[in-house]
């Protein structure tokens, strides 16, 4: 399924309680990074009330917060195997000359390691 990605650049006194709102409109997870929050949707969530709520938001922190505005942006994620593609990113590590730890999931080497 694929998923809407709204990153929202904010100040950070102004966090939590985006964070409880972005809850309230039903994202299915948060990332809380430095100066950004990055909220993840189902495609079928109600996309332009979720981007007015957040515009709402936008323009009162911004008539409280002069140095740091608010900017929402929006992507929509494709379908992705989420069980598999964590895998990637791990390789099997030799240790000596005869046995090697492997990623999960792989049963041998490729490449005939014994």
């Amino acid at each position: 399924m694929p998923y809407h990605q709204i990153t929202i650049t904010i100040p950070d006194q102004f966090k939590d309680p985006l964070l409880r709102k972005l809850a309230e409109l039903g994202s299915l997870g948060s990332l809380d990074q430095s100066h950004t929050i990055t909220a993840y949707f189902p495609a079928t969530a109600p996309l332009n009330s979720i981007i007015g709520e957040l515009q709402v938001i936008s323009l009162l922190v911004n008539a409280a917060e002069h140095d740091s505005p608010v900017r929402i942006e929006h992507s929509l994620l494709p379908d992705t195997d989420w069980n598999e593609s964590w895998k990637k990113g791990f390789t099997s590590l030799d240790v000596g000359e005869r046995f090697a730890v492997l990623p999960p999931g792989s049963a041998h080497r490729e490449d005939g390691f014994p």
